[in-house]
């Protein structure tokens, strides 16, 4: 210790003052440096989570379309298509969100991307020339390539793993449960497409498969959105109070896509037998797609919801 007095003796006041200056500045300059890196870390994670919702938003609705364009397919040549479709407006639909979906960033969102392009531009290029059935095929490996897009855009945009409760079970809510709710919905309507392609009626294995969806949606699916959609309702009220533009827009959507889901499921429930006296495969494709069009509008709002939490 005296050693170290001797030694600090012989420096000046101002060389004294100057490493004194020193001493106390390394920490602090390591504590900025620090904060100032989580800080700019929080605005990355930021920025891509609102990249994120960009190709999100896109998603609910090119499924629809999609369905809709291999259900055209399935029923080529019947005239009593049960959703009517202008095709170069749905392609035309098609198209642009396959171009937003491009602009991701994850790598393995940009190969997913990469394979429905290839698909998409199968179609375009040899779509006059290929059977209905082929091009059904190649309509349905896209929708099963968007579907597994999902998932993995909240994976490469940070989106599953947002710390707020309101953004977390929102984008619950618009990710993989209404995903889920989606499918469940298409595939009631894709067994009533299948039967009117072949010119029956309902049986009892449709009746099967059609019950199987709607228990899933009426006792899984639709109340894990509720209890997901409630939480963030009640995080959004607690941090912003009552009426925020999410409190009003997006609850009565939700409402509205329960409504639409109860009006496909509801008689469907019921045994095969009075089921099968109530309902036509008309009457499901017909509320599976009015169902579908509640979820895209449910999944749009949730989103431009999202968008907004993240960027507040």
């Amino acid at each position: 210790m005296e050693r170290i007095n001797r030694w600090l003796a012989r420096f000046k006041i101002s060389h004294k003052l100057i490493l004194s200056g020193v001493f106390f500045a390394l920490p602090i300059a390591i504590l900025l440096y620090y904060v100032t890196s989580e800080y700019n870390r929080g605005i990355r994670t930021c920025e891509r989570e609102v990249a994120g919702t960009a190709t999100l938003e896109v998603c609910p609705e090119l499924l629809r379309d999609l369905r809709a364009l291999e259900t055209q397919e399935i029923l080529a040549g019947r005239d009593d298509v049960p959703r009517r479709l202008d095709s170069m407006e749905v392609r035309e639909r098609v198209n642009n969100a396959i171009g937003v979906l491009q602009r991701g960033q994850g790598a393995t969102t940009k190969e997913l991307v990469a394979q429905l392009s290839s698909l998409w531009r199968q179609l375009q290029e040899r779509g006059q020339a290929m059977p209905a059935r082929d091009k059904a095929a190649l309509y349905h490996q896209m929708v099963a390539t968007t579907s597994q897009l999902v998932p993995v855009i909240l994976d490469d945009s940070s989106l599953i793993l947002d710390s707020e409760l309101h953004t977390y079970y929102l984008m619950n809510v618009t990710g993989p449960l209404l995903l889920q709710a989606q499918a469940a919905v298409a595939e009631a309507g894709t067994v009533a497409v299948k039967a009117k392609s072949e010119g029956r009626s309902l049986d009892q294995h449709d009746f099967a498969q059609l019950q199987a969806q709607s228990g899933a949606l009426l006792n899984t699916i639709i109340p894990r959105m509720r209890y997901s959609l409630e939480t963030a309702i009640r995080e959004d009220r607690l941090r912003y109070g009552e009426g925020s533009s999410f409190q009003k827009s997006v609850p009565p959507l939700f409402e509205g896509y329960v409504e639409r889901v109860s009006d496909l499921s509801m008689p469907i429930s019921r045994s095969v037998k009075e089921s099968d006296a109530a309902l036509t495969a008309d009457r499901v494709a017909a509320r599976a797609a009015a169902a579908e069009d509640a979820g895209v509008s449910l999944g749009s709002n949730a989103v431009s919801a999202l968008r907004a939490f993240l960027i507040g």
